[in-house]
């Protein structure tokens, strides 16, 4: 059981509400900059919205669970090994339910073709939803339960819980506990690249998608989305042990796909759709 004494400082709880200001301050002011620049519809956001929905949290999570369950346990085995078999796994898996589930949805899109405007509008939609579903919300459960723990203390606080969710209210006050204010502040800046990442890709996609680049494109981003991916999964593992370099990288990878993205909207991007 978790330490009945447990105080959760100041800091950590700002740098939490600073983590939500910044990351939706950010995701308004790049969406409605690039609303203004591009035509969109409202559509192809929505549909970027739901690519996240249903392929990351539910798909991905199913696939995840169903592979790493108690029937596969030899398999899992496996997949825990080494740093490298962990990663491949994670990384590719991911990048896979990513490129599938924009590939499916920016082919959607198609039939409300507004130019490049309609892949930016689904990147635009994606990467809200990761910001809001994956990052926000789970942020301000967490500033919730900070405050109340400093205010009833965590013996009450625990004791509010029904008796089947206790064990994850446990882990949650020791993550809390365990967790300091530059933790989440350099969670924060990855998220925020992997906004601009998941941006980027569906535009480059899109493109590829409509046959106004290379299909060949698709490709290349699967295999960028796998490096991107590589790094949190090294991080988690503990091959990577300095949060410096996990973002220093995922920095390196957002640059890449934002100069891989503009380069294919001023190169391919005034090309006529192609079915």
């Amino acid at each position: 059981m978790a330490p009945l004494d447990i105080h959760i400082p100041t800091p950590t709880i700002v740098a939490m509400i600073s983590v939500i200001a910044v990351l939706l301050g950010f995701t308004a002011v790049v969406s409605i900059l690039l609303m203004r620049k591009y035509e969109m519809n409202l559509s192809s956001i929505i549909l970027g919205f739901l690519m996240y929905v249903v392929f990351d949290t539910i798909l991905l999570s199913l696939f995840d669970s169903f592979l790493l369950s108690e029937t596969s346990l030899a398999l899992k085995d496996l997949i825990y090994s080494t740093a490298w078999s962990y990663t491949l796994y994670f990384a590719f898996i991911n990048a896979l339910f990513y490129t599938a589930g924009f590939n499916v949805v920016l082919r959607v899109a198609m039939n409300s073709d507004t130019g490049v405007g309609s892949g930016i509008a689904v990147g635009i939609g994606t990467g809200i939803s990761y910001v809001v579903l994956g990052v926000v919300i789970p942020l301000i459960n967490n500033v919730t339960a900070a405050l109340e723990i400093n205010k009833i203390g965590a013996s009450e606080f625990l004791a509010k819980a029904e008796e089947s969710n206790r064990q994850t209210v446990i882990d949650a006050i020791e993550a809390l506990r365990n967790s300091s204010a530059s933790d989440f502040l350099l969670s924060g800046y990855e998220k925020l690249m992997m906004f601009v990442i998941l941006l980027s890709a569906a535009t480059i996609l899109y493109l590829a998608v409509t046959r106004r680049s290379p299909f060949r494109n698709l490709y290349v981003v699967l295999g960028m989305m796998i490096l991107i991916f590589a790094p949190p999964a090294l991080f988690t593992f503990g091959t990577i042990t300095n949060p410096l370099l996990l973002q220093a990288l995922m920095t390196v990878g957002a640059a890449c796909f934002v100069i891989v993205a503009v380069r294919h909207v001023l190169k391919y991007g005034s090309n006529p759709l192609r079915h």
